[in-house]
């Protein structure tokens, strides 16, 4: 039987000039900007990662730099819960109490004080602004706010709420702009409902026993507080349809999820809500009441879970999968998309524009896992996130400052980190296991912009060690049968012989049909719209010193009868400059399975004028006539 198979096209250019339940995770992540912290829910033990001197509480001023290290609690202590913000943490532990570690700059250690000596381990804030005993607390929401607000909200088992720390732009919640409270204060919300859950940012929100949402603060920006009032400094109950079983939000965009799985945005940011299309500055849209977002974001199954980081959204469906959107600048999406650090107008250093890589609708995030259980993120200058799936696998991706992503990879030296915190971003969502990181482990990076530039300040505090590139493992051969047309090609092992693999890239060298990568920034890849034929797919893997190599492997696709269709190359694109007017074509065309090719055929696809060819049926023939400046397309057919 002869099987005609047409090939890749060859272009003359002419120039003029599973559902599972949200139990109880393994782990509890709490991330801050230079620090993260771990609970091990077995044993409610509590653990650290950072650069930033002071913020990671292990009882020295040596941070836990791209380890997780045992935090200095005192024996026995049990903890519940970590909110994390800038140069500090809070802890609730078991019994309700609340501990302060870090630096004291906004009061939050809550002992009549601001500033003084670093907290190295945590303390226990032990009263309130009225003397009595700080306890019986229930859960914390640590924030930093441009506007210059810096402090923690918690709420008690009684259902009351609390906050201390800088409180200026009415977050304090009593009618007054705000100041400093080096106590914990209670802020009274109207009817006195039973808080179950509090979360600051750039504002604060309430969500009470009833389903109710209450907000206040924002120093003035009442857009982003769902309600209709003008005041800003007292809680109002957010005029949502539904009640909310969760709420959301970071800078300046806010969620409730409703008890029957609707979720409702509002906030100064529309185009991070997901509302709208088009870049940034046309689509971003003011939303001053909680709107619908179930047509905007167009999910295939309710939402189950929600967490914001600074600038985008993360959500786990009902079917346990991953989806992400907002601003992915800093790879924060996990899609293994970021901004081009490298032209960048301060290379690798964010310059806090908005949206600059707009994530504007919803992308399943590693479509291949389906079991995600659980998310963690901040608020305070966060711009990455972890996840856990229900085998207790953690993932985490965005950005790597004081190598807070738990997977090896730490900037060489603090002026380094501070000099280009994104040249350590890991766009993709990436299996880490920080407890099993050691000192041995680690493996020290320089930014992209050192290897130019290596004797630039700060670039050559780190000498460029002699690097072993990775190894690309694209995975054995495979031939498939129709009318199976999707396969998975696994690339997990591709290593670093002295490093860690951070980037993969997966695209289809050759083959009869075209598109057909679908994960192409992951390692393991879905492939699917496959015809009969040869495919050649080619891995690129990029390590920690930014060393990349690649290799390739093949796809066989087969008829039912096990033919297969030949191979064919239509060869490399040519440009050519007038006024020449003629080029030669020079294809390829091998039989598979034995067979010979009985015949091939040259035609013109398509051209600003009829081109003439000298010899169709040969594999080498010349064209002429391309007398007009164009793009001219040429197809190889073989039999």
């Amino acid at each position: 039987m002869k099987v005609p198979l047409r090939s890749l096209l060859l272009v003359c250019i002419i120039l003029t000039s599973k559902a599972y339940s949200q139990s109880t995770p393994q782990y509890l992540v709490a991330p801050g900007e230079y620090q993260v912290f771990f609970i091990k829910t077995s044993t409610n033990t509590a653990y650290s990662i950072g650069g930033a001197v002071a913020t990671v509480g292990i009882g020295s001023n040596t941070g836990a730099v791209g380890t997780a290290i045992p935090m200095a609690f005192p024996a026995g202590t049990q903890i519940k819960q970590i909110s994390s913000s800038l140069h500090n943490g809070i802890a609730i532990d078991m019994n309700g109490n609340a501990w302060f570690w870090g630096v004291n700059d906004s009061g939050m250690r809550a002992d009549g004080t601001v500033g003084g000596a670093i907290s190295y381990s945590p303390v226990q804030i032990m009263s309130d602004s009225l003397g009595n005993p700080f306890t019986n607390l229930n859960q914390v929401s640590s924030w930093w706010s441009e506007t210059g607000s810096y402090g923690a909200l918690a709420c008690k088992n009684d259902g009351t709420v609390w906050i201390w720390g800088n409180t200026l732009g009415g977050m304090r919640g009593n009618g007054y702009y705000g100041g400093r409270n080096c106590y914990p204060v209670q802020v009274n919300i109207p009817g006195n409902p039973h808080i179950v859950k509090v979360l600051a940012g750039e504002i604060c929100m309430a969500l009470d026993n009833n389903g109710n949402v209450y907000t206040w603060g924002g120093n003035g920006r009442n857009i982003c507080l769902g309600t209709n009032a003008t005041d800003y400094t007292t809680p109002q109950k957010v005029n949502l349809p539904k009640p909310a079983k969760d709420i959301a939000g970071a800078e300046l965009f806010e969620y409730a999820l409703a008890t029957d799985g609707t979720l409702y945005g509002w906030g100064m940011y529309g185009a991070y809500l997901g509302i709208g299309t088009g870049p940034y500055l046309s689509s971003n849209t003011y939303q001053p009441l909680p709107v619908d977002l179930t047509s905007d974001l167009a999910l295939p199954h309710p939402v189950s879970q929600i967490m914001c980081n600074s600038v985008c959204t993360h959500v786990i469906l009902t079917d346990s999968t991953l989806w992400g959107w907002g601003d992915n600048t800093q790879g924060n999406i996990g899609n293994g998309i970021e901004t081009n650090w490298a032209t960048y107008p301060t290379p690798y250093a964010w310059d806090w524009g908005p949206a600059e890589v707009l994530q504007h609708n919803p992308v399943q995030i590693m479509p291949l896992v389906h079991n995600f259980t659980n998310l963690f993120a901040g608020s305070a200058c966060c711009f990455y996130m972890y996840a856990e799936d229900a085998t207790g696998q953690l993932y985490s991706w965005g950005r790597n400052k004081s190598a807070v992503l738990g997977n090896q990879v730490v900037g060489a030296t603090s002026d380094l980190n501070a000099s280009y915190p994104d040249g350590w971003d890991q766009p993709t969502i990436t299996a880490v296991n920080p407890f099993a990181v050691t000192a041995a482990t680690m493996y020290l990076s320089t930014c992209p912009y050192c290897l130019l530039n290596p004797t630039s300040s700060p670039c050559s505090e780190y000498p460029l060690p002699a690097n072993v590139p990775p190894v690309s493992v694209p995975g054995s051969n495979q031939t498939i049968t129709l009318p199976t047309s999707t396969t998975i090609l696994d690339g997990t092992g591709s290593h670093d012989p002295n490093g860690t693999v951070v980037y993969y890239k997966w695209r289809q060298v050759s083959g009869p049909s075209a598109n057909t990568v679908l994960d192409s920034t992951y390692s393991r890849t879905r492939i699917a719209g496959l015809v009969a034929g040869t495919y050649v797919y080619r891995l690129t893997v990029t390590d920690n010193r930014w060393d990349t190599n690649g290799a390739t492997m093949t796809v066989v696709v087969q008829n039912s009868s096990g033919d297969v269709p030949p191979t064919v190359s239509a060869g490399s694109n040519q440009t050519i400059q007038l006024p020449a007017s003629s080029a030669t074509l020079t294809g390829t065309a091998t039989g598979n399975n034995g067979a010979t090719i009985a015949g091939t055929d040259w035609t013109e696809v398509s051209g600003p004028v009829s081109a003439t060819i000298s010899s169709s049926s040969s594999l080498s023939t010349g064209v002429s006539g391309l007398t007009t400046a164009g793009t001219y397309v040429f197809q190889l057919k073989a039999t």
